[in-house]
């Protein structure tokens, strides 16, 4: 029972040091992220809202031009 014990709190600690490491994994990665999104940040146009430039105008037809008015 006791040897049980120790190989349960040795694998606990096996496993904490893991999360450690993918802790600081993910906070580089975090970062990384992060500094991307100052330089070219995508999301305005990404969500639907545009690129900032209105539609075109609608063209009108030249006077002379067959079914213009």
């Amino acid at each position: 029972m006791k040897q049980e014990l120790v190989e349960d709190q040795e694998a606990q600690q096996a496993r904490d040091g893991e999360i450690t490491e993918l802790k600081a994994i993910v906070q580089t990665l975090m970062g990384q992220v992060k500094g991307k999104g100052k330089v070219s940040d995508p999301t305005p146009e990404a969500s639907g809202a545009g690129g900032g430039n209105p539609p075109p105008r609608p063209r009108r037809r030249a006077a002379g031009a067959p079914g213009g008015g």
